[in-house]
């Protein structure tokens, strides 16, 4: 016949069988199931109070969790963001603030119960990252032309042309032009590209009035 296997459950089961009979050495019991007096004693007590049930492991979990939110902020919490589905935990957070309440949680603590209570979704958060600008990795590897419009002056209209570096962000040319025809635009560039170079590209938009047939 095989050693039958010993579990801790059983060992427990043993040693309050043995230390419960009259006359049991309870020092000798605690050496020889290899256990302090302290546990010996403590297994006992749970066995008298408890019976075999006292003989299990306990869960580790605490009765009381202080830093938990009460139900009553998460209510509120989920109440506000039913009513402004725009809202998000700083503005939640704040406005409960306003309304007087106390002891509110902080805002990471309110994301984590709009997101457990399913409010926030997840994959929508990419569309409101800030997204980092373009930018180029070395100066006159691309710079952005456009005019900014047209007004009036005493002299007739004003189309300001401007030029924009794209790595260091650096106003290359704003001039005022009298149109937006392409001599013009013409004999603006020539000017620029005898002062600072030529770029590797140009960058222009595909509406007016670089785009428009006819432009001359």
């Amino acid at each position: 016949m095989p050693f039958q296997t010993r579990t801790i459950m059983t060992s427990r089961e043993e040693y309050v069988k043995q230390a419960t009979k009259d006359n049991s050495n309870k020092s000798e019991l605690c050496k020889r199931f290899g256990i302090s007096r302290t546990t010996g004693y403590k297994w006992l007590r749970r066995f008298e109070s408890d019976g075999v049930n006292g003989l299990r492991d306990k869960s580790k979990r605490p009765r009381l969790s202080p830093g938990k939110t009460p139900r009553e902020i998460e209510n509120l919490v989920l109440m506000l963001r039913d009513k402004h589905p725009a809202w998000g935990a700083m503005k939640i957070s704040k406005r409960l603030g306003n309304l007087g309440h106390n002891d509110l949680p902080s805002v990471s603590t309110t994301h984590e119960i709009l997101k457990r209570h399913g409010r926030i979704d997840e994959s929508q958060g990419d569309k409101h990252k800030a997204w980092k600008r373009f930018e180029k990795n070395t100066p006159n590897e691309s710079w952005q032309m456009d005019f900014k419009g047209h007004f009036k002056t005493g002299c007739g209209r004003c189309h300001p042309l401007t030029i924009i570096d794209d790595y260091s962000r650096y106003l290359i040319c704003l001039h005022a032009c009298a149109n937006e025809r392409r001599e013009t635009v013409k004999e603006c560039l020539t000017v620029i590209f005898k002062k600072y170079g030529l770029p590797d590209t140009l960058a222009i938009d595909n509406g007016p009035p670089w785009a428009v047939a006819g432009i001359a």
